[in-house]
């Protein structure tokens, strides 16, 4: 897809290999990749080291899987039943399962709050930038609302919040 970055790379699952789940994106999703793959190209310039890709597209089988925990907290946030109704509406949104957004780190240049934090400070347009735990999670959705959040775990590493940060207060 770029010099960079592979179809294989945003496409890669050891969960969906795992479940014998078929990764493969259709040609939308294909087309949506190509814009997260040149807004990854930009974050990988910024940094200015390789950047490790853990998760890029996901399908919704595999979503399912994925997001199990979160999607049981959308439910409860919302007032919503977990059912195939409440799926559809929290799906609808999910950037990995439309090729806009990717997980990744990039070691070589400091931790994910580091990352962040210089995402944030940078003319980068992006929608969503998430400092999670281990991982940075970066959405190109053309709504490009550059929102920067951290997401809080709980003991047993199950995500409760989302804690929105505000512009030039994330600290590298």
């Amino acid at each position: 897809m770029s010099d960079y970055f592979s179809m294989a790379e945003m496409t890669e699952s050891s969960t969906a290999v795992r479940f014998g789940i078929d990764n493969t994106p259709d040609l939308q999703v294909v087309q949506n990749l190509s814009i997260t793959v040149t807004g990854l190209t930009k974050v990988r310039q910024l940094l200015g080291h390789p950047v490790h890709v853990n998760s890029g597209y996901r399908c919704e089988a595999l979503e399912k899987i994925l997001s199990a925990s979160d999607y049981q907290a959308w439910c409860q946030r919302n007032g919503d039943l977990p059912g195939d109704a409440s799926w559809q509406r929290y799906f609808a949104n999910k950037a990995h399962a439309r090729g806009y957004a990717a997980d990744f780190t990039c070691a070589q240049f400091g931790s994910p709050t580091d990352i962040v934090a210089l995402l944030q400070s940078s003319r980068i347009a992006f929608d969503q930038c998430i400092a999670e735990g281990d991982w940075v999670h970066i959405s190109f959705d053309p709504r490009l609302r550059g929102e920067v959040l951290t997401k809080r775990f709980d003991a047993a590493g199950v995500s409760t919040s989302s804690v929105p940060v505000p512009r030039g207060s994330m600290k590298r």
